[in-house]
């Protein structure tokens, strides 16, 4: 079972190598307030073969800059192994990725 806690921290990089950056946590926020890019944020949790269990995450985050070029971003899940063992255990996962040009 894995279950997505809705906790990320994104840095992104615009085309002039200025940084920018939004966390789901308001202290973090308030620290960086400088360079806060603060998105709109969608997730859909999918399950495609309808057994009670995610199968897939869509996230989508929207900033109103148009310049960005490359992002970092770890996102918190939670999840749980019962068959085996018992164990629940957060981790965040990092993703990277260079935005390919939209024009």
């Amino acid at each position: 079972d894995v279950q997505f806690k809705y906790n990320m921290l994104l840095c992104l990089q615009d085309k002039d190598g200025g940084s920018h950056v939004w966390s789901t946590w308001s202290y973090y926020n308030t620290l960086v307030q400088d360079i806060l890019s603060v998105p709109s944020v969608s997730v859909d949790e999918q399950d495609s073969d309808r057994d009670g269990l995610v199968d897939v995450f869509n996230i989508t985050l929207q900033f109103e800059k148009s310049d960005i070029v490359s992002f970092q971003a770890l996102l918190i899940f939670q999840y749980k192994l019962s068959q085996v063992c018992q164990l629940v255990m957060e981790t965040p996962i990092y993703l990277s990725k260079k935005v390919e040009d939209q024009s």
